[in-house]
């Protein structure tokens, strides 16, 4: 899982130019997210987004079900502001998990981890 995680923790800002987060960096190799990925964005101002459509917390499972239906793979990005708490992003984690989704991905920005 750690592999798989480390595979898909990869800068792909291409899908979803237009959500303000503040990426963290992490230097590994590019790879293409499909268009028709689900990607899971979670703001600074802690709120949540399917794609670009915004969702509240109490119908975020439902939504999240309703956007990965007839998809070929089961698989959603999240991409979360690097300066959110992690208990934060493991809330929404644990949220996509509830939700039925098996496979998860973390987008980050390409560059040198900043300490």
């Amino acid at each position: 899982i750690l592999v798989l995680l480390i595979i898909f923790m990869i800068a792909a800002p291409v899908v979803l130019q237009g959500l303000e987060t503040d990426l963290p960096k992490a230097v590994v190799s590019d790879l293409e997210i499909e268009s028709d990925q689900v990607v899971v964005s979670l703001t600074l101002d802690k709120l949540l987004y399917i794609n670009n459509d915004p969702v509240n917390r109490e119908d975020f499972a439902q939504e999240l079900r309703r956007n990965m239906e007839g998809k070929e793979s089961q698989f959603v990005y999240i991409r979360a502001d690097r300066t959110l708490s992690w208990g934060d992003v493991v809330f929404v984690i644990e949220m996509i998990k509830d939700a039925g989704v098996p496979n998860l991905g973390i987008i980050t920005e390409y560059g040198e981890a900043e300490e």
